[in-house]
């Protein structure tokens, strides 16, 4: 494991802890594939996928890294698989997310919950700061 890697996964734990989110994911542009590849995750489900990959406005992720623009879905009335990045449904009731604000390197943070209402404006305005604490790691490894 490189010390990247390292400071990717323990980053994306403390988000996970500070949201009390379900799965924490870190989705970045794979440029030779043309996807956005889950780079890492913190997540209390077996059914994650460790190596999906979501393609520009495809679900909620994809919506999110097309439009370069915050998402919150509270009241989550999908099957989750559509998110990508399971491989089963798992009964969530909310879904936020966040593009990194990085002008080299293209991605999203993601949280979910089994909670509902559990992101409010102010879990929106965290998970941007950490977002941006994503993009500074990553630019300065780049």
């Amino acid at each position: 494991m490189t010390n990247l890697e390292r400071d990717l996964f323990s980053l994306i734990s403390l988000v996970s802890n500070v949201t009390e989110a379900y799965s924490a994911c870190l989705f970045l542009e794979n440029k030779r594939r043309k996807v956005f590849q889950l780079t890492t995750y913190h997540s209390l489900s077996p059914h994650i996928i460790s190596d999906a990959s979501i393609k520009s406005a495809q679900g909620f992720m994809g919506w999110v890294l097309e439009n370069n623009a915050p998402l919150s879905v509270n009241q989550f009335d999908k099957d989750t698989i559509v998110l990508g990045y399971y491989s089963r449904d798992e009964d969530l009731n909310a879904f936020m997310a966040a593009p990194l604000p990085s002008t080299m390197t293209k991605g999203a943070l993601a949280v979910d919950s089994k909670k509902t209402w559990s992101f409010t404006n102010k879990s929106q305005k965290i998970l941007a700061g950490f977002a941006q604490q994503f993009a500074f790691l990553i630019d300065g490894a780049l």
